[in-house]
């Protein structure tokens, strides 16, 4: 999921913030701004995979939870809603985040033509 965000997009980003630079001492300048904005994007890319597995194993934990309910092995419906309710706020707060960067790397690409 998030490879289909774009993260070749920030690459892109990164890249096109430093292309108007010239000059010995801006030419380093730009290499150091090159490489802490890969780092940036190394650093979102690594928060980004980290809730992208705990909202798919929130998401494991509720099927196993709706599963046991179905068959019995448990009765609080309570907690097993609430945990379904946590895993779908989770998976729509990460389809906002792709939805705000798709919507950021289009308004960057739009200036950089």
């Amino acid at each position: 999921m998030i490879e289909s965000i774009g993260m070749t997009g920030l690459s892109k980003v990164a890249a096109a913030g430093v292309s108007g630079t010239a000059g010995a001492g801006a030419a380093r300048g730009a290499q150091a701004t090159s490489t802490s904005e890969a780092t940036q994007a190394a650093d979102f890319k690594a928060a980004m995979m980290k809730h992208l597995d705990q909202a798919d194993q929130m998401q494991q934990g509720a099927d196993r939870a709706i599963g046991d309910l179905a068959a019995g092995r448990r009765d609080e419906i309570a907690n097993v809603m609430i945990a379904k309710t946590k895993t779908d706020l989770a998976f729509q707060m990460l389809a906002q985040v792709r939805q705000q960067m798709n919507q950021v790397y289009q308004e960057i690409e739009r200036f950089s033509k």
